[in-house]
Parts: structure tokens; C-alpha cells; sequence
């Protein structure tokens, strides 16, 4: 899955080839990624100049701004979900089955004379495309963007703010940084990485860390994210720009002390072996009984609850039940009601509607129905 390192070498390998452009021809091939793509995305877009390109986390925000007086200014948010990456083609070859969406870039003021095809590929569809007409100044309000955390290289992220923000909380220290709202970017490997340099163990409940530990953990994450941008930036640098974002997953090379990778061999600071563990989820209750597997019928009936986003896993999870695996009953709230009215929220925010307690009702009744026997 891409990370912050990897976003944030993808923003920086699009910045010569990008910006500055025209979107002269945009191309939808397919709408149903993680949210809904604008049906009218093609018309708001069209004729637009990208005039940059920043991130917020692990979301793309391309600045969109119209040759036309008194037209505002737009963003298109891009998030690379699992397996999403955007490649700079001069010359597109035809579109596979995963390539969802084609900016086609004309030259602009400023930039180079050849028109080029700027291609977003997601196999597994988690991805996002989305727009947006907020000014700049309200953009962090939008709904995806209100909750994150800060930004790992803000000068106001350091020992004091984390200190400060994980006081009362008995998560595990890497579940905190890995749920983003305190800081962004923290990806499974990087947490683990930056733990490691730190001296601090993962398990270790987050509201017991010392100012100490936490100085030294804000560094750690710093350097962590700093030294991977680096490595991926260099590594790419060398490739051209159609096969750098799609290799960049492949390219961060971890430092030499590296935990992630090591398990089952020597450690390099001390005599014992390395050995992986898994931290509990916090979704987990303390019931271990597996639950029977529904019938798809219910999972459709749940899934019908959350309106457009019924997409959101419901064949993978369907077809799952239907060949008789066991899930844990959490698990499965997890998976079906949990992340599917959580989504169901989201586009609802995003569509300007107002949440409704009637659908948490409804999916709760259809969570009766699906009850063991």
C-alpha cells in the first residue's frame, strides 16, 4: 500500500510533467473506485490548468485553475488506495482493464510542447478521484481531509505534541500512530522502523511513553519518512516517468536496521533472534466463537443499507460466506456494517447530505436478522 513516502515521491515525480499543463481531454472509464467519481468530472475539468500540486497525507491535491474570468479555482484529490498509481505516458499505449482514468495534457504557459497522458491504474479499485471547489483556505475542513493528523515534517510535531496528544491513551503506541489522527504518513513499516530507533516497544500502551520516549519517537519519525523520500526519489530518478510510480513500492530500501524484514534472523543489537508478532485489534472483543457464515442475501440486504457504496467489499465478502469460511462475529461487523456506514457517511458528506440515524437503525436490524442459530 502506498505511504507518505511514496505519495510524496509520486508528487514530486509529477511536478515537472504536470504542472503547468492543460487538461485538454479527460476520460472516465470507470466510476466505481472507493467513492463515486463525479459523473460530471469530465466537463468541470476540461480546459483547466494544473497550476501545482501539493499532499496532505496520503491524498494527491491537484490545483485546477480555469483560463475563464471569474471562475474559481478547484482541486482534484487523488488518493492511491492499495495498489492505485498514476503514470506519465508521451505516448498512451490503449488502456488496460485497470486503467480507470486518462488526463490528456496539452502544453501550456511554460511548459514543454508535447502533449502527454497522465493515467490512473487501481487493480483493486480502493482508490479515489475525487473534486472539490473549496477555497484553499477551507480545503483541510473537507471531510476527508478534517480528521488527520499532523503532518510529520510540520515544525509543530515534535516530542512536546506527541507527549501532549497521547496522554490518557492505553492503545498500543503503534496502533496510535498507525490510526493517523495524531500524526499522518506512519504506515505499518514505518511505525515499526521508527519504534525500532527509538528503543520503545510496540506494544507499549501510548499514555505511559515519557517525554523522553517521546522526543525521541518524533525524531525517529522524522528521520524514518526523511530517509525514505530520499532513497525512492534517488531510486526513481533514474527510471522514466511511465515506470517510476509504478516501481516506487519496490524501490524504498530500508535502513540497515530494518525490523520488518528480519524476522527469524540475528538481530544487529543484541544476541537474541528476531521474531515477528501481530498487535491485537482494537475491534477484537474477548469472544473467539466463530460465527456461521449468512446467506449473500443478507450480506446484500446490509450492504443495499449504505446506498451507493454497496460496492465497498460486498463481492469479496459474499463470495467468502458463500464457500463456507468461518468469521468471527466481529470481525464480520467489522467488515460489512462497520466500514460500510462509515463509508456510507463519508459520501454523504461529500454529496452535502446530512447524516441519518434511520440507516444505522436499519443495518442494525438487518445485524439482528443475521444473528447465529
Amino acid at each position: 500500500m502506498p505511504e507518505l513516502p511514496e505519495v510524496e515521491v509520486t508528487r514530486r515525480g509529477l511536478l515537472p510533467h504536470v504542472v503547468g499543463r492543460r487538461i485538454a481531454v479527460v476520460t472516465v472509464r470507470h466510476r466505481g473506485l472507493r467513492w463515486p467519481v463525479d459523473p460530471e468530472l469530465e466537463t468541470r475539468l476540461a480546459q483547466r490548468v494544473v497550476r501545482r500540486i501539493e499532499r496532505r497525507g496520503k491524498y494527491l491535491l491537484l490545483e485546477c485553475v480555469s483560463e475563464a474570468a471569474g471562475e474559481p479555482a478547484g482541486w482534484l484529490l487523488v488518493h492511491l488506495g492499495m495498489t492505485g498509481t498514476l503514470r506519465v505516458l508521451p505516448d498512451a499505449p490503449p488502456p488496460g482493464a485497470h486503467d480507470h482514468l486518462d488526463l490528456v495534457l496539452a502544453p501550456g504557459p511554460g511548459a514543454a510542447a508535447d502533449t502527454i497522458v497522465l493515467r490512473f491504474r487501481d487493480p483493486r479499485r480502493f482508490g479515489a478521484i475525487l473534486w472539490s471547489t473549496l477555497p484553499e483556505a477551507e480545503l483541510p475542513s473537507h471531510p476527508l481531509l478534517r480528521t488527520l493528523g499532523i503532518e510529520p515534517f510540520d515544525p509543530a510535531f515534535d516530542g512536546a505534541w506527541l507527549h501532549r496528544h497521547t496522554r490518557g491513551r492505553s492503545a498500543a503506541i503503534k496502533t496510535v500512530l498507525l490510526a493517523g489522527g495524531i500524526v499522518v504518513g506512519v504506515g505499518n513499516i514505518y511505525a515499526s522502523e521508527s519504534l525500532f530507533r527509538a528503543g520503545i516497544r510496540p506494544t507499549t500502551p501510548a499514555g505511559r511513553l515519557s517525554r523522553a520516549r517521546c522526543d525521541r519517537l518524533a525524531q525517529a519519525v522524522r528521520e524514518t519518512l526523511a530517509q525514505a523520500i530520499e532513497r525512492g526519489a534517488a531510486r526513481c530518478a533514474t527510471l522514466s516517468a511511465a515506470t517510476a510510480p509504478a516501481a516506487i513500492s519496490s524501490l524504498i530500501a530500508w535502513s540497515t536496521t530494518a525490523p520488518a524484514s528480519r524476522a527469524g534472523s540475528a538481530p544487529r543489537r543484541c544476541a537474541r533472534s528476531c521474531r515477528a508478532s501481530a498487535l491485537p485489534s482494537t475491534a477484537r472483543t474477548a469472544s473467539t466463537e466463530p460465527w456461521r457464515p449468512p446467506r449473500a442475501g443478507a450480506v446484500w440486504r446490509t450492504m443495499r443499507v449504505a446506498g451507493d457504496c454497496r460496492w465497498v467489499g460486498a463481492t469479496l465478502l459474499a463470495q467468502g460466506m458463500n464457500e463456507g469460511r468461518e468469521f468471527h462475529k466481529t470481525t464480520v461487523e467489522t467488515c460489512i456494517v462497520c466500514a460500510v456506514i462509515k463509508s456510507y457517511k463519508i459520501a454523504q458528506a461529500l454529496a452535502g447530505r446530512p447524516w441519518s440515524g434511520r440507516h444505522c437503525a436499519n443495518t442494525g436490524a438487518a445485524r439482528k436478522r443475521r444473528a447465529p442459530r
